[in-house]
Order: structure tokens, then C-alpha cells, then sequence
């Protein structure tokens, strides 16, 4: 057999071969893949505080509302009371940081209250002055939603000398992320 003639015939046998292989590929439909997948858990859902704040009550010249220049997750509400039971109230907008995907709900809203700025000192209910009491218009929120956090702060007793009792109070808001359903 002449070398062209056996050359012609490994030729003709590779495509048969790979014509076998194109024809059954194309028949079949199940393709399985194999591999890992890894979940984290997120550290917290995005949220912020956005708008103007207001606040309200209390003694004029000492009762604001702001949200910290740096850090849009802390609100700042500075009361000055000066009678017994007297109250001021401090109303934020609470949003989701647009980073956030679309098909993910922000659940479990949460404002922890912090007596410094450093965030270190939790506020304690068993303070001598002031009652604090946080409030969510909405616990959860969807895409493009909002919700209003109000804070009231009252003075559980007056100053014996008459002046204003003062406190600047650092407001942390959080959430949990799940799937939209």
C-alpha cells in the first residue's frame, strides 16, 4: 500500500472520529457540572440615614438633629431639657445604600444609641438623666423604600441648679439582608 493511499486513510478515519463525536454531542442534552460553591454571610445589611433630620421639643437653643459628616450609618440628636419629664424628639429618614441589590430587603432595623462619639460607650437605661427611646415608622424595607426613626429623649429629673441638662446622643442604624420573596 502507497504511502498517499495510507495517509488518505488515517485522514479518513480522524474524521469519521470526530464526526461520531459532533453527531453524539448534538444529541445529548444533560450536561453536568461539577464544582463548590461557598455562602458568606453578610455583615449587615446597607443602610443610611438621608434627608434633613428635624428635631423638636426640649429647650430651643439646644435641641438639634444632624447626620455625622463622615459615616451616613450614624445620626446625631443633641437635646437640652430642663424640666421633669420634659421630652425632645429627634425624627430621621432611614434608606437603603444604593449598593445594595435590587432583589435584596433590608429586615430586623435596628438603632443602637451611643453616649460618644467613638461609638465605644453603649447608652445604658439605667442613666440618671435621660429616657431613650428609639422608634421605626417600618422594620423592614424594600427596594427603593424608605422608613422614619424617631427618637425621644425625656429628662427623668431636673437640674437642681435650673440650668439645662444637655446630651448629645450618636444614633448607629443596622439591618439584616434577605432575598426578596
Amino acid at each position: 500500500m502507497s504511502s498517499k493511499k495510507r495517509t488518505y486513510i488515517v485522514v479518513a478515519v480522524l474524521l469519521a472520529v470526530v464526526a461520531l463525536g459532533i453527531g453524539y454531542a448534538s444529541t445529548t442534552a444533560l450536561l453536568n457540572i461539577t464544582g463548590n460553591a461557598t455562602a458568606v454571610q453578610s455583615s449587615g445589611a446597607q443602610v443610611e440615614f438621608t434627608g434633613t433630620p428635624t428635631a423638636s421639643g426640649g429647650e430651643t437653643s439646644g435641641t438639634s438633629a444632624s447626620i455625622d459628616g463622615t459615616d451616613s450609618t450614624i445620626g446625631i440628636c443633641n437635646v437640652a431639657l430642663k424640666t421633669k419629664n420634659q421630652e425632645a424628639t429627634c425624627t430621621f429618614t432611614i434608606s437603603r445604600k444604593s449598593t445594595m441589590d435590587a432583589g435584596v430587603n433590608v429586615t430586623s432595623l435596628t438603632a443602637s444609641v451611643y453616649s460618644d462619639s467613638s461609638m465605644q460607650t453603649a447608652w445604658s437605661s439605667s442613666n440618671e438623666w435621660f429616657t431613650i427611646t428609639p422608634s421605626f415608622a417600618a422594620t423592614s424595607l424594600a427596594s427603593g423604600e424608605t422608613t422614619t426613626l424617631t427618637v425621644t429623649v425625656q429628662l427623668k429629673k431636673a437640674n437642681l441648679t435650673g440650668a439645662d441638662v444637655s446630651q448629645n446622643f450618636y444614633i448607629k442604624v443596622s439591618g439584616d439582608a434577605a432575598v426578596a420573596s
